[in-house]
């Protein structure tokens, strides 16, 4: 039976998650953020973690360099990155990676959500819609903004586990819905 990389990541992340979770702090969160970002944007590195001509030394000397070097992970990682190495599995750090952040974010009531405005947002704005995301999602709320002018004269708020709009898109999405349900009857 073949397991997807995916669920192999994650078992490999929660494995390192229940040994070490303790002693990962906000800077490790950011630094796995960081890492997860490299890794998103840097894909060819991915590729050359596959290849079997490169020995698993110069795999886990790149990985030990950029992991706990660069984006100063925790020393604990590298026993993570080795057993990666070993396993013949370096090419999913970066599944590993996203599987933690998850796992630290629900470990420490950690929500992202995704802002999305009609126009750029003001600092107290933004304030203001992560009071408002707190109260409704009884958690921390992590946020990146991005102006869509799609919404047409809106706010749109949006996690893997909550979805909030105020649009005038929303709205014309809604006329329409009940439009179509008319014709139906």
């Amino acid at each position: 039976m073949k397991i997807s990389s995916r669920v192999l990541a994650r078992k490999y992340a929660q494995a390192f998650f229940n040994v070490y979770g303790s002693v990962l702090t906000p800077e490790h969160y950011t630094a796995l953020q960081q890492a997860a970002y490299w890794f998103k944007n840097h894909t060819l590195f991915l590729f050359f973690l596959k290849l079997a001509h490169i020995t698993p030394e110069h795999k886990q000397n790149a990985l030990m360099h950029l992991c706990t070097d660069i984006f100063a992970m925790p020393v604990q990682f590298t026993k993570l990155i080795t057993l990666l190495v070993d396993h013949k599995r370096s090419f999913l750090i970066k599944k590993v990676i996203q599987a933690l952040i998850e796992l630290y974010q629900k470990a420490h009531n950690i929500e992202k959500f995704t802002i999305e405005s009609s126009h750029p947002l003001r600092p107290e704005q933004c304030e203001a819609i992560v009071q408002f995301l707190t109260e409704q999602s009884g958690k921390i709320v992590h946020y990146t903004t991005r102006v869509n002018p799609e919404l047409i004269a809106g706010i749109r708020a949006e996690s893997d586990e909550h979805l909030w709009e105020r649009s005038i898109r929303q709205k014309l999405r809604a006329l329409y819905d009940i439009s179509v349900q008319e014709r139906l009857l």
